[in-house]
This record gives C-alpha cells, structure tokens and sequence, in this order.
C-alpha cells in the first residue's frame, strides 16, 4: 500500500458514511494511542499491568456521546441553540 492508500483508508476510517468528519472516531483513535503510551510506560515503571476497566470506559466515552448526540438529534430535531422553550426560534422568550 502507498501513501496515497493510507490516508485514504485514515480518512475513511475516521469519516461518518455520509463522508464528513466523526470527531469521535478521532478522539477515540487519540485515546487508543495514549492508552498504549500510558500502559507501556505503567509496564516499563512498575512491571504491573494496570487494571484497564476504567479505560475501556474512557476509550468507549466519545462514541457513545455521539450515539447519544445522534439519538437526541434523531429524537427532538436539529437545533442551533436559536429556538426557546415555546419553540418559536427568535431566541426570545413568549415571542411568536
């Protein structure tokens, strides 16, 4: 595989189906590499494995922000914190 390939498949890897950017695929991939450092450097220091329970949950955080994020969207509808409780959109409560 060439270079051109590789950050093809980046670029795939860490883009939603639609084609734009999922910034929880990225800060997934971030918190991957530094769990790696963090653990390789536990094992060099201390040769005890650390226990990875919680960094799971850490790893798995962003995706399910964006699982939540989406069901939400999916839910109540797209807002751009423009609209108010009584729904009319001028940011300006009882306003119609």
């Amino acid at each position: 595989m060439d270079a051109r390939g590789f950050l093809g498949f980046m670029r795939s890897a860490h883009s939603e189906s639609d084609g734009s950017a999922s910034w929880s695929r990225l800060a997934g991939s971030a918190l991957v590499l530094g769990i790696i450092v963090w653990i390789s450097v536990m094992l060099w220091r201390d040769h005890v494995h650390p226990d990875i329970s919680s960094l799971v949950v850490l790893m798995s955080a962003p995706y399910g922000l964006n699982l939540t994020h989406k069901g939400v969207t999916a839910i109540f509808g797209k807002t751009n914190g423009t609209s108010n409780a009584n729904g009319s959109g001028t940011g300006t409560p009882g306003a119609s």
